[in-house]
């Protein structure tokens, strides 16, 4: 059968346009559309449902002091705060969630608890900040729930009411294990979307209908943008909580966050919390909330006062002997955490524990969801009770038998260490930390005395000798200071060639190998800004230097055509060839020949690889 050339050639030009289909569609970044809330009719929700107990109305306001002081040293920033509970029964939740609260023994809120529950009950944006393992999680989904129940039920292809957005999968799953247990008593449903687990049922899940989300962001933004928008989206979110909001701004999800926030309508209610909350995160969240009240529990950016910690200065070989001693001494008391850096550091560490007969599990962000879940629940239900773990382990993680968290790599922020030593000493029972750092770590020497002041610790004297070796060092000139807080902070661009990325590397090696233009090394990048200011004076002399300048470029562009004129003496069949082959091999064709003319319009006397084919 004879091929038609027509047909091929289309069918070639669907099979280049569905390849760029998908090369834009995987390496495009989702987005959210932008929505105008101007055009859109919003229905009225009601914000405060709380009715306060005449018991807490009568206090004083001096009363009400003392119970905050007296309470985890609670602080409010804030116009008209509602006083704190003393009991759960003083909130006004509904009957069966009472009864889950009986079942598991609460009898009385945490500090955080007693202050932001009502706070968010009354329908007030919140900036909650409090110790790890003091209960944030259920300030804030109780009040969830409640307001859920108070709005109109879910109609055909309306999405979540309640929306939570952590940084971490452990930490999202975690939030959806206890919500769920809520929900399912007062007959609502909450979903979690999170990168790793299943696409497919996450989606369904979320098509049948569901009043809370939980969920990463990068996910979220997958499930919301999945068939232009149609399986799920959040114009009914009235209530949006951002769980460990600093993290999530120092892992990059800020534009993530920012499409969150406008893509749900303006006069929704808002609340933040974390166990730490850096200064410019702080600012950032005043900007976006109305009015918020700011409640923290305690000294702000500070560990748990129940977390006996210990630092040790110890060289790089003493480290890890000094590790098999403490899980000697520890190994039968209850579980035990250990951080290292990087995912390479957790592989090592577990092939020499299980070498000196500790068998541990590992934990890192190199792991499938599956994997990681497993190990998780493995350490939980007490199967091994040492865990090595990045960072990824070290925020909302609740194992309530941990007794010891070891830092074996020193953390490199004041916030990441918090949230470290944060997994042990659990809903007021005590635990223990151990944290090493070696003398070429001295930049954070002072972070940690600065944390271990701020619990009221001693302060061994090697550390101090070491904060004071590297401020001298500071204040000499020897070394720089490093800063105090989180972030990755930016280097900012120095315009010049050492700052060109791969691609550009290669294209301008490309070059040079095929004799195409200039490939000499560019100048480096003139900041016009930064040059001398020129004089308004003297127009004669600048006729002058303009003439002598037209000259001297006449004699620079002669120099120029010589320069190119000795390049192209290479064969023109060998120069064309190459460029072909080049080009042809991006495009993923076979070359079938080269009918390149030399430049007397006949054959090349010396052909190329092509010519030699044909």
């Amino acid at each position: 059968m004879d091929s038609d050339p027509d047909r091929s050639e289309q069918s070639s030009e669907e099979q280049m346009e569905s390849y760029f289909d998908l090369v834009k569609r995987y390496t495009t970044k989702k987005t959210l559309p932008t929505v105008d809330h101007d055009k859109i009719e919003y229905k009225s929700f009601r914000k405060n449902l709380y009715v306060q107990v005449k018991e807490i109305t009568n206090l004083k306001d001096h009363e009400v002091a003392d119970l905050r002081r007296t309470h985890g040293d609670i602080t409010v920033r804030g116009k008209r705060c509602p006083h704190p509970v003393t009991s759960f029964l003083q909130c006004g939740l509904p009957d069966k969630i009472m009864k889950i609260m009986e079942k598991r023994d609460y009898e009385k809120p945490f500090p955080i608890q007693m202050q932001a529950i009502p706070a968010l009950m009354c329908g007030r944006d919140v900036i909650g900040v409090a110790q790890t393992g003091s209960g944030k999680t259920l300030a804030y989904l109780l009040p969830l729930i409640r307001h859920i129940l108070d709005q109109p039920k879910l109609g055909n292809g309306d999405g979540p009411i309640g929306f939570v957005v952590a940084p971490t999968r452990e930490l999202a799953l975690q939030i959806q294990r206890e919500a769920s247990s809520f929900c399912k008593a007062v007959h609502l449903i909450s979903v979690c979307a999170y990168g790793g687990g299943p696409m497919g049922e996450q989606l369904s899940a979320l098509k049948k209908g569901a009043e809370l989300l939980v969920g990463t962001p990068g996910r979220l933004i997958d499930v919301l943008t999945t068939s232009g928008g149609k399986i799920t989206n959040l114009r009914r979110v009235t209530f949006l909580v951002l769980d460990e909001a600093d993290r999530m701004f120092d892992m990059g999800f800020e534009p993530q966050i920012g499409m969150f926030l406008q893509s749900t309508r303006p006069d929704k209610q808002v609340a933040m919390f974390s166990a730490t909350l850096p200064a410019h995160v702080e600012a950032l969240a005043r900007k976006v909330l109305k009015k918020p009240l700011e409640i923290s529990v305690g000294e702000k950016n500070t560990a748990a006062s129940n977390v006996t910690q210990f630092v040790e200065v110890l060289d790089e070989s003493q480290k890890f002997y000094r590790l098999l001693q403490l899980l000697g001494e520890w190994h039968e008391h209850g579980a035990i955490m250990i951080f290292v850096h990087q995912q390479k550091d957790v592989d090592e560490m577990f092939t020499e524990l299980l070498k000196y007969g500790y068998p541990p599990l590992a934990l890192h962000g190199g792991q499938d969801q599956q994997d990681r879940d497993f190990t998780l629940q493995d350490f939980k239900d007490g199967i091994s009770n040492i865990l090595i773990a990045t960072s990824v382990a070290a925020r909302g993680i609740d194992v309530k038998n941990v007794i010891l968290v070891v830092n074996f790599k020193v953390p490199d922020h004041l916030e990441d260490y918090i949230h470290r030593i944060g997994r042990t000493g659990r809903a007021g029972k005590p635990g223990f930390a151990y944290t090493f750092i070696q003398p070429d770590e001295a930049d954070r020497a002072q972070d940690l005395v600065d944390a271990l002041r701020q619990c009221n610790q001693e302060v061994p004297l090697k550390l101090k000798a070491l904060a004071e070796e590297h401020q001298t060092a500071v204040n000499t000139g020897q070394a720089q200071k490093r800063k105090r807080w989180g972030g990755f902070g930016g280097k900012s661009f120095k315009y010049d060639n050492t700052e060109k990325s791969r691609q550009q590397q290669d294209r301008q090696q490309a070059k040079s190998d095929l004799l195409i233009g200039d490939f000499e090394e560019e100048d480096e990048f003139k900041d016009p800004w930064l040059e001398p200011d020129k004089p308004a004076k003297g127009r004669g002399k600048q006729r002058d230097d303009k003439a002598s300048a037209k000259a001297t470029g006449t004699t620079d562009t002669v120099a120029a055509a010589a320069n190119v004129a000795a390049k192209m003496q290479a064969p023109a069949c060998r120069l064309m060839s190459q460029a072909a082959s080049l080009f042809a091999a991006s495009m993923n064709r076979i070359v079938v020949g080269c009918r390149w003319l030399s430049p007397s319009g006949s054959r090349c006397s010396d052909p190329c690889l092509p010519c030699k084919i044909m």
